[in-house]
């Protein structure tokens, strides 16, 4: 997944659109899933917040967030905030994952993906 996003973005020439701004990326990621057919909810809105982008499959949920400075700071939000809450019940599988993009590059910078099993072991 990660390696088609990059693939993606580095076609992307240099003078469409802003890769300053994280609602650059996340319009991009929005529509390449939603053109693949993949059912995918953006700013879903939690009792702790508001999470970047939920993608759904028959087997699992990710939990997605993007930060224009670090995966970890994206991870410790979804922790912080709980995301995964609304998702414990379900009886599918539930990833976190944190993308985080360089605005010189434009591009994906680096991603951490956690399990709501591994989450729910430090508490």
């Amino acid at each position: 997944f990660i390696l088609t996003l990059r693939s993606i973005f580095a076609k992307i020439p240099k003078n469409l659109g802003t890769g300053k701004y994280e609602s650059y990326y996340h319009t991009v990621i929005y529509l390449i899933l939603k053109f693949m057919g993949i059912h995918i909810k953006v700013e879903e809105r939690t009792n702790h917040g508001i999470i970047d982008a939920v993608v759904e499959t028959d087997t699992s949920i990710y939990v997605m967030e993007f930060k224009m400075s670090d995966a970890k700071s994206a991870i410790a939000q979804i922790k912080e905030k709980k995301y995964y809450e609304p998702y414990m019940a379900d009886k599918r599988k539930v990833i976190c994952m944190g993308i985080a993009f360089n605005e010189k590059d434009r591009n994906v910078k680096d991603f951490e993906v956690v399990s709501l099993e591994e989450i729910l072991e430090d508490y």
